[in-house]
């Protein structure tokens, strides 16, 4: 590192010298993924999402997420109004999986509804629930 920063003490004069510095990029790169993780083949499954398809329609919304979440469509929280008219819908009318008479809905049965049925990755997208 020290010869880098002598060879270029003439482009700033005043530089200090840079102690304990360490260039990454002499290390062997991880295989550890930061940021956007991919959903695992087994919640993927149990939550009727189909897997990344890579060369998938032009018009289907964020493809790169869900290039890194291994999902057909990405997998987001309910955002969009389409999904907020859904949601409000199928509280009110779908009785076997939202709307149980005095129960919770049952989540999970929502899910792979909402992902096999209404998921289209343009307005509709994958949602999840771990099993």
């Amino acid at each position: 590192m020290q010869q880098i920063t002598e060879k270029t003490r003439d482009l700033v004069p005043d530089s200090q010298m840079i102690d304990g510095w360490q260039n990454g990029d002499m290390y062997e790169p991880t295989t550890e993924v930061f940021g956007i993780l991919p959903i695992p083949e087994v919640i993927r499954s149990k939550s009727a999402m189909l897997p990344y398809i890579q060369d998938i329609e032009d018009d289907v919304k964020h493809h790169y997420l869900a290039s890194k979440q291994g999902t057909k469509f990405a997998v987001l929280n309910i955002h969009t109004a389409p999904e907020r008219d859904l949601i409000h819908t199928l509280m009110k009318e779908n009785t076997t999986v939202f709307n149980r008479d005095k129960q919770d809905p049952d989540w999970k049965e929502a899910v792979k509804l909402w992902n096999s049925k209404y998921a289209n990755g343009k307005t509709i997208f994958y949602k999840v629930i771990f099993f």
